[in-house]
């Protein structure tokens, strides 16, 4: 027995019966009553109204269907006896064309589970009321993979070694593996997924050429087979913009990293589309190619764009486990001097911490630089330490976000008082580098590569309370161990190289424990004990494991360990442990943590929620 064809689906049948009735003409109906004695029009009468009535109650039955569960949910939802089930007019005679159908059907459907010789039983009770139809289904021997072959044709198999290079992720991603058992609807989602994957670089107008899905139902195999065909290898051309009215189209075309004559990648014009919609410029951003062979050599990329309203005021509150309840508000206006630039305000108070900001973003310059200018006033009341912080500063970045450059001037000055000690304030010139590459396979939900940032700066002499160096490395890798299990790993350290740490502004020290840190602590919990205080120290590291078993697309239990502490020595820097369980869930956002950690040293309990990649 073959599944053959580009789809390979199974197809059931569906089958509506008229029902016939018998009517009588008013004209017939008169003429009867005129020409018959006076009771056989009475016993006709009688008659015609116990057959109206007949008519008036029509037949109700309700399915039971008895098979595993592989099979009994799919069954129930999906036999045409389902969809019949509350006709009003049902009939005996189309209940029994229903039943005869519904064999066939259960057949059809078992077999798109892997099941191709199943037994199936079906009984009708009419003593019941309602009847009762029961469909068992004995679903046999499982039909399992034996064979894969997947291949490809076309301009990709010119060359045997990109031939190769192409086809071992391919065969490496392929989800049905030999000795799972054959279903229609994986094996369908498996060559959509494969086409997609391999048409996503160099080759867009890649097809399905042919796929094939032999069963053998002695033998309870099937052998798989797809070929695709690659076409010719696609590079890309002019960019042309649609959609603007408020603003120049520089202000989109200075945000694209992608060169004409560069090969085609889905990933390239998914990262401008992520990025032209952060701008805050646009309500909706539409990014693709021409998919016609002819234009292979130079393919056009179209970005459709609609502008958003350019000025927005958001009222917000939340909750976090690092600083409780938080109110936001945040005004913004995205085209201030009517050329993109961009102005924004935020206050929040969360907690024990206000905090107040001023940003202005310059539209995007053609050098591919983002420059930000920046003000911020901070009170902070955590673990017994007071801080009364303001910086005012600018930011060049480069506009790439997986390989970023980005350069830092800045003013500090931060007044800290720690309970039950003496308070200091400390102010400087902060000059920083920083590089920060990500090599991941989504930036927002990364489960396979790594994200990597190093930052380098330091206090200006004669410029701040005393000149001090200051470094800061951080890392995070990402590993799938199998379809359902993944592993990630964190390391992060910070060193700041000054006499005394008080001559320090408090923010560019360091403290950690917390929802992204350690947990199993309090947030900020961790670092140099002054008084009955945690203040910053000048050296910190934090490393962490997690363990995530994916129950299902969406949900996922993870196990973790924590390590972390900061100290203003290498040699009293105590990591501080913490370790627990927790349920994560897939968002547009990035993942949504919902950890209960267990902190060794204090040996208490606590109970964090976090969204999003750390860093």
């Amino acid at each position: 027995m073959n599944l053959c064809g580009m789809d390979g689906t199974c197809h059931g049948r569906s089958r509506r019966a008229p029902v016939a009735k018998m009517q009588i003409s008013a004209a017939a109906h008169r003429q009867l009553q005129f020409c018959m004695p006076a009771h056989v029009a009475i016993l006709i009468a009688l008659l015609l109204w116990t057959t109206d009535a007949a008519f008036a109650a029509p037949l109700r039955y309700r399915l039971e269907v008895v098979a595993p569960d592989a099979l009994k949910g799919t069954v129930s939802r999906s036999l045409d006896l389902v969809r019949w089930e509350n006709y009003e007019e049902m009939t005996p005679e189309l209940l029994d064309r229903l039943v005869l159908e519904a064999r066939e059907q259960a057949r059809q459907i078992a077999a798109t589970e892997g099941y191709f010789e199943p037994k199936i039983d079906i009984d009708v009770d009419r003593n019941l009321e309602p009847a009762l139809v029961r469909i068992t289904i004995d679903p046999g021997v499982p039909t399992r993979i034996s064979r894969v072959d997947l291949t490809l044709q076309g301009s990709v198999a010119e060359d045997p070694t990109r031939l190769e290079q192409r086809l071992a992720p391919l065969r490496e991603q392929w989800s049905l593996r030999i000795g799972e058992v054959f279903r229609q609807v994986e094996w369908t989602d498996a060559k959509a997924t494969m086409l997609k994957s391999f048409a996503a670089k160099d080759y867009a107008a890649a097809t399905i050429a042919s796929s094939k899905a032999t069963i053998d139902p002695d033998a309870h195999s099937a052998v798989l087979e797809v070929t695709l065909e690659s076409g010719p290898a696609f590079r890309f051309g002019e960019t042309h913009v649609t959609g603007l009215e408020l603003y120049r189209p520089e202000i989109v075309l200075n945000l694209n990293t992608i060169t004409p004559g560069e090969p085609f990648a889905q990933q390239e014009l998914d990262q401008l589309q992520r990025r032209l919609s952060a701008t805050g410029y646009f309500a909706s951003v539409q990014t693709g190619i021409d998919i016609d062979p002819a234009r292979a050599a130079a393919t056009p990329i179209t970005i459709a764009v609609i502008e958003a309203p350019p000025r927005r005021l958001e009222l917000g509150g939340g909750y976090s486990t690092d600083t409780t309840y938080n109110l936001t508000f945040r005004y913004s206006d995205v085209n201030a001097n009517g050329n993109g630039l961009q102005w924004v305000t935020n206050v929040r108070i969360a907690g024990n911490t206000q905090t107040g900001s001023l940003l202005f973003n310059l539209p995007p310059r053609a050098e591919g630089y983002l420059d930000t200018l920046s003000g911020t006033i901070d009170r902070s009341d955590i673990q017994n330490l007071v801080i009364h912080a303001a910086a005012a500063g600018v930011r060049r970045r480069t506009i790439d976000e997986r390989d970023v450059h980005s350069y830092e001037a800045s003013f500090h000055y931060a007044d800290q008082s720690p309970q039950g000690a003496d308070g200091s304030a400390a102010h400087a010139l902060y000059l920083e580098y920083r590089r920060t590459l990500r090599r991941v396979d989504a930036p927002l939900s990364p489960t396979r590569g790594y994200v990597a940032s190093v930052g380098v700066g330091g206090g200006v002499p004669g410029a701040s309370t005393a000149g001090f160096g200051r470094v800061i490395a951080q890392f995070a890798y990402f590993q799938p161990l199998s379809v359902a299990n993944a592993l990630e790993l964190r390391a992060e350290g910070g060193a700041v190289m000054v006499d005394h740490p008080f001559n320090v502004p408090a923010d560019l020290m360091f403290r950690t424990g917390g929802d992204t840190t350690v947990r199993g602590y309090a947030f900020q919990s961790l670092g140099v004990k002054d008084g009955q205080a945690i203040v910053g120290g000048r050296y910190y590291g934090v490393a962490s494991a997690e363990f995530i078993h994916w129950v299902n697309a969406t949900w996922g239990v993870a196990a973790f360990v924590d390590a972390g502490n900061a100290a203003n020595s290498l040699s009293s820097l105590d990591p501080a442990v913490g370790y627990g369980l927790g349920a994560r869930i897939r968002t547009p956002i990035g993942p949504l943590r919902f950890d209960v950690a267990y902190g060794q040293r204090t040996g208490g309990v606590r109970v964090h929620m976090s969204v999003g990649v750390t860093f």
